[in-house]
């Protein structure tokens, strides 16, 4: 997830779609440069930011921006966890709910930025061993510290860090993947499986 990204030697089409080179707008992400369609990624020919970068390089940046702030000791993104990253992409996922309930005055995703918050909070209370890099106190601030949602200022753009509708779907199966259920979902079923034999 971190590797530093090497420079290509062509440039090359990378969207997510898999629709492969068509005649349409296509953007090229600023660090990878590999391209993307349009209207896959939501920009269109006027609304073209200065810098982009894809959902892949995206996710690599802000998990070393957060190392740098969160980490204990060594500030290294390659000595991060699985569970350091789960908290980078909680983030994500928080600024993009926080982003449309402003946006959209959704009270849905007002309710799930809360529950997000809330859980992502509880998680971090009831860790009874930090397994990871991140310093498990300065995350549960900030994770606290966003529960007021901010007034949206007339023309908000999108957070900086933001992913394409793909990239927020793969934050929240990655984050369902590693939650306490799916990891539990083998031995559950085995206890399962073992007391409707007992009958």
């Amino acid at each position: 997830l971190c590797a530093p990204s090497p420079e290509p030697t062509e440039e090359i089409n990378r969207c997510f779609c898999g629709r492969g080179n068509l005649d349409t707008f296509m953007v090229d992400c600023d660090r990878c440069h590999s391209w993307h369609h349009g209207s896959c990624v939501g920009i269109t020919k006027d609304t073209v930011p200065d810098i982009w970068l894809c959902d892949d390089c995206t996710l690599q940046t802000t998990v070393v921006e957060q190392a740098k702030v969160f980490a204990r000791g060594s500030r290294d993104s390659d000595s991060l966890t699985s569970t350091d990253h789960n908290h980078v992409l909680r983030q994500l996922l928080l600024s993009y709910l926080s982003w449309t309930a402003q946006a959209s005055h959704s009270q849905i995703a007002e309710r799930a930025r809360e529950f997000l918050i809330a859980s992502w909070v509880k998680q971090l209370e009831s860790s009874e061993e930090n397994l990871g890099s991140f310093d498990l106190g300065l995350v549960r601030n900030f994770a606290i510290s966003q529960w007021a949602l901010p007034t949206p200022q007339p023309n908000q753009q999108r957070p900086r860090a933001h992913l394409t509708d793909d990239g927020n779907q793969r934050i929240m199966t990655s984050l369902v993947a590693s939650s306490e259920l799916c990891v539990s979902f083998n031995r559950l079923l085995g206890v399962i499986l073992r007391l409707m034999g007992d009958k």
